[in-house]
């Protein structure tokens, strides 16, 4: 399940990079984005029990059992290493695009003022010559 969820949000900022999210897309990035989070949420409390499950002395736990308690600790713990970089990534994505996209706004706004410029000129001129006459 986190390995295709990576894939997904890995496949989203790749698209990124090639071309601007659409609404749809940053509305998908944001559904990840909280299945992330509650996945989060629920890996905590998990890793806490079964920490307990693999280290307390408790007579209803077999000793050897303990050994598959430290396991599934170890994967629980691989699992929230990969959610939390998972969360940045999401967060880069989100950063990146929004970057790209003040970058796009900045480019057609200098464009514009260019255009601004090239039209003024001969428009002050004219002005210029309607007045004296």
């Amino acid at each position: 399940m986190v390995e295709t969820l990576e894939d997904k949000v890995l496949e989203m900022e790749k698209h990124m990079l090639i071309s601007f999210l659409e609404r749809e897309q940053i509305r998908r990035l944001f559904r990840m984005r909280r299945q992330v989070i509650t996945f989060q949420r629920i890996l905590g409390p998990m890793g806490e029990v079964v920490g307990k499950l693999a280290n307390l002395e408790l007579p209803c736990i077999d000793d050897n059992a303990k050994a598959y308690f430290r396991d599934i600790l170890d994967h629980v713990r691989r699992v929230e290493f990969m959610m939390s970089g998972l969360r940045e990534v999401i967060t880069s994505a989100f950063e990146a695009s929004n970057l790209l996209e003040q970058q796009r706004q900045d480019t057609i706004t200098r464009q514009l003022a260019a255009w601004a410029a090239i039209l003024a000129v001969p428009t002050v001129d004219r002005r210029h010559l309607w007045n004296e006459l």
